[in-house]
């Protein structure tokens, strides 16, 4: 959930009462308008990319990459059965595979001996993969890597396509299609995935509130709302300088 600061609610709020006063527009009005180039801004701003349109994402923004196991502390191996083992690539210990009759495939850091006779029989890898599909694990706070046995990335893989991408940019041009909706009242929130949006435009206490639901905003883009905000006063400004000008010159 973004947070604006009351500092920048109060430059707001004076910079629109100024532009209502050389303009004559309705508060409502300035308040939509402002929200609309704030979205505007916040989408922009967050990753991934820098458009509005999520479905006008990159491709190396909708798909995984492939990186080097071995360089993010991990080790795979690839058995005849298609098991697929990991370990940590630091880790001293070795990986020895064995499997009981009838039973499943086991690893083990050290070789055990006699183990014919113990009806374990002793299994080699058939390869030591070397890259993993890079994907965000939401359980760990980190990231994580899925072995790959292919060569090149095959988009036809479903492991490659990020689930919901752009999810949180596009929490914020949700917004848009609830923008004057309500023109009096409290809307009770507008609850949606990715986002949730009130407005209560009639009275002395007035306000727009757009809410982005996606949880990982707050990593991706923490400043977002401040940012937003100030984009969203200077493009107001920048809109109606001349008025704003005129109003500052029969004032002098």
């Amino acid at each position: 959930t973004a947070q604006i600061s009351q500092a920048d609610i109060n430059r707001l709020n004076k910079t629109l009462q100024s532009i209502s006063r050389a303009t004559h527009k309705s508060m409502p009005a300035l308040m939509r308008q402002t929200a609309y180039w704030a979205a505007v801004s916040a989408a922009k701003n967050t990753p991934p990319g820098n458009g509005t349109r999520v479905s006008r994402l990159a491709k190396k923004y909708r798909y995984r990459p492939l990186e080097s196991l071995k360089q993010n502390n991990m080790l795979a191996y690839l058995l005849p059965e298609g098991q697929i083992f990991t370990k940590s690539a630091d880790s001293a210990r070795g990986m020895f595979f064995y499997k009981r009759e009838g039973g499943k495939i086991f690893s083990t850091p050290k070789p055990i001996s006699k183990a014919k006779k113990r009806g374990l029989n002793r299994i080699k890898p058939v390869k030591r993969l070397t890259k993993g599909i890079k994907y965000w694990a939401k359980k760990n706070n980190d990231w994580g890597y899925i072995p790959y046995t292919g060569k090149k990335r095959d988009l036809s893989d479903k492991r490659f396509k990020i689930p919901h991408a752009g999810a949180a940019k596009a929490g914020w041009i949700h917004n848009f299609s609830h923008l004057g909706k309500s023109s009096a009242g409290d809307t009770g929130g507008i609850r949606g995935n990715p986002s949730t949006y009130r407005e209560r435009l009639t009275g002395s206490d007035m306000f727009i509130s757009m809410q982005n639901n996606i949880d990982y905003i707050s990593i991706v883009a923490p400043n977002v709302d401040s940012v937003a905000i100030r984009a969203a006063e200077n493009k107001m400004i920048g809109i109606y300088k001349r008025k704003l000008e005129e109003t500052t010159r029969n004032a002098a």
